[in-house]
């Protein structure tokens, strides 16, 4: 039987109630590994507007960069979602970045929150979790609404 070692565990965020799950059962993970933990925020940098959206305009997408009071702003409420006691004994980086990186991280495993889109959402644009399920390199745990079930609240 191979021996499963994970030394690295990503959790992308999104400050959802789904990625907030997540990110309990990927402190789990880390704890039971050894595993260092790494808190990933991504910043979408291209946002289509509202009547690209709706396929009345054409054009190109807006580029979205983060000041750095911004991004400190959003470092700040990463390390918020975990109390310090919760990630006692874990090593943890929080990180926040721009663009399509998700799947790019040098992890042992992905857990990442999963919601139910709608199907002409996925159709079109396809859910983040999907991206990263296709995109990774390793194996991805997706934490979809069974999540809140299991943990008990």
């Amino acid at each position: 039987m191979a021996v499963v070692e994970i030394r690295r565990v990503v959790c992308p965020v999104d400050f959802s109630d789904f990625s907030r799950r997540a990110l309990d059962y990927a402190v789990a993970i880390a704890r039971w590994y050894g595993s260092r933990l790494t808190v990933l925020h991504v910043h979408s940098v291209m946002m289509p507007s509202i009547a690209q959206l709706a396929g009345l305009a054409p054009g190109r997408m807006e580029a979205l960069v983060l000041s750095p009071a911004d991004r400190k702003q959003l470092h700040e409420q990463l390390k918020g979602l975990t109390s310090a006691e919760a990630l006692r004994d874990i090593p943890v980086e929080f990180s926040v970045a721009e663009g399509d990186v998700a799947a790019e991280q040098d992890s042992g495993l992905i857990v990442i929150g999963a919601r139910g889109a709608g199907v002409v959402k996925r159709l079109f644009i396809g859910s983040t979790a999907e991206h990263v399920v296709r995109q990774a390199v390793c194996p991805v745990l997706a934490c979809g609404q069974v999540a809140e079930k299991t943990l008990g609240t």
